[in-house]
């Protein structure tokens, strides 16, 4: 079988609001964190992020995070995109929401959308996959990818 080949789609800025912290449950020490804005730009897609999203985080006893989002796109002419993703997060420095060396921190996702517009309805039977990074303190970062 062939690998598959990566598609550069579009670059995720999110504006990252108040941290609702859950506490710790059965599955970790779980918070929320509401996204109040942010940007999409790229080839193929172009929009903004609605303030209707947000991300639930775990945190796992071996330190690994898992990320759970759900984040709404209003695309540059008026229609709407759901993007979901799950990921994980491993060998990040949870005291700090800096920059860091990639090399060292694997922050991967893996995106899905939902859309009724005509022009993104090629998002609905796609899969991706995502890279993320902080940009600065309540920014963070992703790169999104078509895996072909």
């Amino acid at each position: 079988m062939p690998a598959p080949d990566l598609e550069f789609l579009f670059r995720v800025e999110v504006e990252t609001g108040e941290e609702v912290p859950v506490g710790d449950t059965p599955y970790g020490a779980v918070r929320f964190t509401h996204a109040v804005g942010g940007t999409v730009e790229g080839p193929r897609l172009r929009g903004e992020l609605l303030p209707l999203g947000g991300d639930r985080v775990v945190g796992r006893a071996d330190g690994t995070f898992e990320i759970s989002v759900l984040q709404p796109i209003r695309t540059h002419d008026g229609h709407t995109i759901l993007m979901t993703y799950k990921g994980l997060i491993r060998g990040l420095d949870e005291s700090s929401d800096e920059p860091f060396d990639p090399s060292k921190v694997y922050w991967r996702t893996a995106p899905m959308f939902e859309t009724a517009a005509e022009p993104y309805a090629w998002l609905n039977g796609l899969v991706a996959v995502g890279v993320g990074g902080f940009i600065s303190p309540g920014k963070v970062g992703y790169e999104i990818y078509a895996v072909s």
